[in-house]
């Protein structure tokens, strides 16, 4: 007779039980209970039971029902662990994202793709599925999708470029529910509506020394207003522009020095980036050394503002909220790229008096006060 070949269960963390006391052991957060509940469904988590003859156990999960209210723990309570998920875990949603997963296989071996199967839609009711369950980045995958005016959601077209519909056609409002679009067809009325602020940003651009470019929280309550910005230089059919206020309060990073290889590098050209500016206004960035976003060095510090009180910062009332420190006069530090010579812990940054001078990259109090170059 072939011998049984007896699987293990691999829980939260890549860790992988044998055995029924390893897995009690190792049930201690509500991700793990979210993987026992994938088990669970697709009925390998009985099987596993059975398998090793844990007939009670395996007995037990016959009576839990994943419609019931308290089905997480009693799904605990079944296979004898004490821990208490202190949340319940989405059934209906893991059904989904087991589901989806599947599907995007059959079409797609890219696994950044797979790995979003939670919150990916190919359908209408897909669509309107994940919203329901509070997804605030949604892939659309498919041919048209009509959009509601939820809050704070950004979509993002994969495998082509789906076509999209929404009610509002106003710009100005549309923007203020925060929706942000990527690799999308959009409508032409919005389309259109944002080909024309592009136009008049750069026409402004040309003749004066400020312009309102992208979007960012800048109020105590989160709100979403334009970024204004400062213009530095102008060359040929660009500028460089770096935004008139501190937009946050960050550490530069917990180790490194080096702006290369800093925490405040990768989350203003991804985070920052991709949450302040829309797919037509990327157009119009440049990168600069591999930057769409960047700080100021010592250096451009020093060229660009002619004296202290014209390098001196305010922070938005959102990056107040998030820490930033304000000084009796109202301004702020802000952040420089250059590093210390011989330290490998300090920067150059800008105090409240507009003196460079160096700090500590640890500090959160500090403000993020980007800049980039625009094209004309």
């Amino acid at each position: 007779m072939a011998r049984k070949i007896k699987f293990a269960l691999e829980i939260a963390d890549g860790i992988f039980v044998s055995n029924l006391e390893d897995l009690q052991k190792h049930i201690k957060t509500n991700d793990d209970v979210k993987k026992l509940v994938e088990y669970f469904l697709d009925g390998r988590l009985e099987k596993w039971l059975f398998d090793r003859y844990y007939e009670k156990e395996a007995k037990a999960l016959q009576s839990v029902d994943k419609d019931d209210p308290d089905f997480t723990c009693k799904l605990c309570k079944a296979i004898g662990t004490d821990y208490a998920p202190s949340e319940s875990v989405n059934v209906a949603l893991i059904e989904y994202e087991k589901k989806m997963k599947k599907n995007l296989e059959d079409v797609t071996s890219d696994n950044k793709i797979i790995a979003n199967a939670d919150c990916t839609a190919s359908t209408q009711s897909d669509l309107d599925f994940l919203i329901k369950n509070g997804k605030n980045i949604i892939y659309l995958w498919g041919n048209l999708f009509k959009l509601p005016l939820v809050h704070n959601i950004s979509y993002i077209g994969i495998l082509g470029k789906p076509s999209v519909d929404i009610d509002l056609v106003d710009l100005d409002s549309l923007k203020s529910y925060g929706i942000k679009f990527e690799n999308l067809n959009l409508p032409e009325a919005i389309r259109k509506a944002e080909e024309e602020v592009i136009r008049r940003i750069t026409e402004e651009a040309r003749r004066k020394v400020e312009v309102k470019f992208g979007n960012y929280p800048q109020s105590a309550n989160g709100a979403t207003q334009s970024i204004e910005w400062q213009v530095l230089e102008k060359e040929n059919n660009k500028m460089l522009v770096i935004s008139k206020y501190g937009l946050e309060a960050m550490r530069f990073d917990s180790s490194s020095n080096e702006w290369k290889n800093s925490e405040i590098r990768q989350w203003a050209n991804n985070e920052f980036y991709n949450k302040a500016f829309n797919e037509n206004e990327k157009k119009y960035i440049k990168s600069f050394d591999g930057d769409n976003v960047f700080f100021l060095s010592e250096e451009e510090a020093e060229k660009y503002f002619s004296n202290n009180e014209s390098r001196i910062c305010k922070a938005t009332e959102y990056a107040i909220k998030q820490g930033a420190d304000v000084a009796d006069n109202g301004y702020s530090y802000w952040w420089l790229r250059s590093l210390i010579p011989n330290s490998s812990y300090s920067v150059y940054c800008v105090d409240v008096g507009g003196v460079i001078q160096d700090d500590r990259i640890y500090h959160y109090s500090r403000v993020f006060r980007p800049a980039l170059w625009i094209n004309l």
